[in-house]
């Protein structure tokens, strides 16, 4: 990569910021590419696979897997932003999912929500939170944000990444999926669907 110094040199020899930008840009995104092609398979002989601790722990038994994605999928007007909303407070407090899903325990949950308006949103809660015996403004693990990501941008994906590491977030839930791909007619497709999919799955898993 190019050193500070050798940068002003060339722009002293006439040539333009621009492409001196553009060569140091690429250089490092090569550089980047190379260190996470190089670390992208991790091999286990046998031995390390029956001596490793693969087991599935559940948030909330026979429900929620830690550690993995999920969808909760419905037909339109079927209430899956009411269901998700419950499940987002649920395990903030480590209650009980539907007043009858018990969570194993409290986590730190961040619920992005771009359909129903914040309106709705605080509403449904403070309904939630009430049934649940909760004071909602109390409640200081549970994050809700009106703004969806776009994830095939990766700079959406990074900024995800820098704050779900600053909130400590455990357990993230985007609401609804379908606005945050450009599916370009390949709504349809589970090759599209995984690939558009894939970027913000191995992102939370790390």
């Amino acid at each position: 990569l190019y050193s500070l110094h050798q940068a002003i040199d060339r722009l002293k020899g006439g040539e333009s910021i621009v492409d001196i930008t553009a060569e140091v840009h690429n250089a490092t995104e090569d550089v980047l590419t190379d260190e996470a092609t190089a670390n992208r398979f991790a091999p286990l002989t046998m031995a390390e696979l029956v001596a490793g601790n693969f087991d599935v722990e559940y948030e909330i038994d026979g429900m929620l897997v830690r550690g993995q994605p999920c969808a909760l999928l419905g037909a339109s007007k079927s209430m899956k932003t009411t269901l998700a909303l419950d499940l987002a407070l649920s395990l903030a407090t480590g209650g009980s999912f539907l007043g009858r899903f018990r969570c194993k325990s409290a986590r730190r949950v961040y619920m992005m929500s771009g359909e129903s308006g914040l309106g709705t949103i605080k509403e449904t809660l403070l309904r939630q939170a009430d049934a649940a015996s909760q004071d909602l403004a109390s409640i200081e693990t549970l994050f809700m944000d009106s703004t969806l990501p776009r994830l095939k941008e990766r700079a959406d994906i990074e900024a995800l990444r820098a704050l779900l590491k600053q909130r400590q977030i455990e357990v993230l839930i985007i609401d609804p999926l379908y606005l945050c791909i450009d599916a370009n007619g390949s709504e349809g497709s589970v090759y599209a669907m995984g690939a558009a999919l894939s970027g913000i799955s191995r992102m939370c898993q790390e």
